[in-house]
């Protein structure tokens, strides 16, 4: 496991390297973090690593989102920094791995929260933007690149769609319908490739106007491609919505699979004076609907 550290925000984060011999209980490698994001030219305030991956070569490939003016929202990038083992050090690319799209784009704002896996013919990136997030306009949300080598990106288009907003690339996964818990943005893509399908755990969160506080959601989109993605009608939500457990915020999600069980790890603010603790949990069997 790789994990971001801070103390306090704004901040400079650093990242910390942890293992597992049962993905519950984990214990901290190293005093030191192994990648510290000093030095990286396309970033305003700090850095956060979401996905991590060995490339074919057996590099060891963090992949991250710039937070450029200390909003979580954007405007951001993603970047990529590499070493030879978990251990680090890990070097910054010179130059972000992807970025927003032109004016007028669904993701002329940011990209956010990478997620990277190896498929049989490439490499697949899973990212959300926006053009402000804002919960009035609903604009965040889910988008996918492919790249031969970890590298060099390209983003999902659509040829036959010209509108200004998808003309360069199009989103593959959107908002939820108007009422729908996910109504307001849909972020964090976490997803899973399985001998009978994918699977996407993703986050969401909406203003509750009763309760005037935020109320954040886990939940689970399913496709047969890694690009045409369904909502499944039984356990969409995948955790309940967090105002019974009077949490303020999850800021980040990360899902694993390993011996049929999915590990899921989400990073929890009690309320806005604390820190954030890990929480973990785990699902053995398969989390794809019955056919």
């Amino acid at each position: 496991m790789f994990y971001n550290g801070i103390s306090g925000w704004p901040a400079h984060v650093h990242v910390g390297y942890a293992t597992s011999e049962d993905g519950l209980s984990w214990t901290r490698m190293t005093d030191d973090p192994v990648f510290t994001g000093e030095g990286i030219n396309y970033t305003g305030v700090s850095i956060f690593v979401s996905s991590a991956i060995v490339l074919e070569d057996n590099t060891w490939a963090l992949y991250f989102y710039t937070i450029d003016t200390g909003n979580f929202s954007g405007p951001g990038k993603i970047g990529r920094a590499t070493a030879v083992s978990p251990f680090g050090p890990f070097t910054a690319d010179p130059e972000p791995v992807l970025l927003p799209g032109p004016e007028g784009s669904w993701d002329e704002h940011a990209v956010l929260n990478p997620n990277v896996l190896k498929t049989d013919e490439d490499y697949v990136m899973y990212f959300d933007g926006n053009m402000g997030d804002s919960d009035s306009t609903r604009d965040r949300v889910i988008g996918m690149a492919t790249s031969p080598d970890g590298v060099v990106w390209t983003k999902y288009n659509i040829e036959s769609t010209t509108a200004a907003v998808v003309a360069e690339s199009d989103p593959i996964f959107k908002t939820g319908l108007s009422g729908a818990w996910d109504r307001d943005r849909v972020m964090d893509p976490n997803v899973l490739q399985t001998e009978d399908g994918w699977i996407m755990i993703y986050e969401s969160s909406h203003f509750d106007q009763r309760q005037q506080r935020r109320d954040y959601g886990i939940g689970i989109a399913v496709s047969e491609d890694g690009i045409n993605w369904e909502r499944p009608e039984e356990n969409n939500q995948l955790l309940a919505t967090l105002a019974d457990k009077g949490w303020t915020a999850i800021y980040l999600i990360t899902a694993v699979s390993h011996n049929d069980t999915t590990y899921l790890y989400y990073d929890v603010q009690a309320n806005v004076q604390s820190g954030t603790i890990v929480y973990g949990a785990a699902f053995t069997g398969s989390l794809l609907p019955e056919k």
